[in-house]
């Protein structure tokens, strides 16, 4: 380790108490988030900042500060933004079987064997979500079965939607209501 890693090192060290503190100050368990993950956000903000940018070490309690609340507000926004993603596809799951009943095809075998024609002319993972999506899984479910973020899996979800309701289209069902839209 170089002497300015040791530096850097010695800095962190120094500072963890103030970090604690002011991550305290922030009310972000009310978001899930654990204080062990903002502070290593905040230790590799810490690392790239003095090692890409050369501050100055001696005079870094206001940048570290301002460091802190950069690293907890985003991640704060974050949370936010996948709460609310959650609430809506929770929303959404609510109502997409009510959906489906609306659909007038005689038969619910003609329909299945549409929908399946369909499903395997979309994207392999816009395919995917749909399936799991149609399966019962919640979003969340199949963003953690994936390995990806909720908004990756809100975004290829919407876009195979979108996707599949035109290949339904061209095969003659139709259906608009304001829950399916995408």
């Amino acid at each position: 380790m170089s002497a300015r890693n040791d530096q850097i090192e010695k800095l962190i060290l120094g500072f963890s108490q103030f970090i604690s503190h002011k991550i305290n100050t922030f009310n972000y368990q009310k978001y899930g988030i654990a204080q062990d993950d903002l502070f290593q956000e905040i230790r590799i903000k810490i690392w790239k900042a003095y090692t890409n940018n050369g501050h100055n070490i001696r005079h870094s309690h206001a940048y570290i500060k301002k460091i802190i609340t950069s690293v907890v507000v985003d991640e704060i926004q974050r949370s936010r933004k996948e709460i609310k993603t959650l609430e809506l596809n929770n929303h959404y799951s609510t109502n997409h079987n009510d959906g489906l009943q609306k659909i007038n095809i005689a038969r619910k075998e003609d329909f299945k064997d549409t929908l399946i024609q369909s499903l395997t002319g979309l994207k392999d993972s816009r395919q995917k979500v749909i399936k799991l999506f149609l399966s019962d899984l919640t979003l969340e479910e199949i963003a953690r079965l994936n390995n990806w973020s909720i908004g990756k899996t809100n975004n290829l979800f919407y876009r195979g939607l979108k996707d599949l309701k035109n290949k339904l289209k061209v095969r003659g069902v139709y259906y608009e209501d304001e829950h399916l839209r995408a």
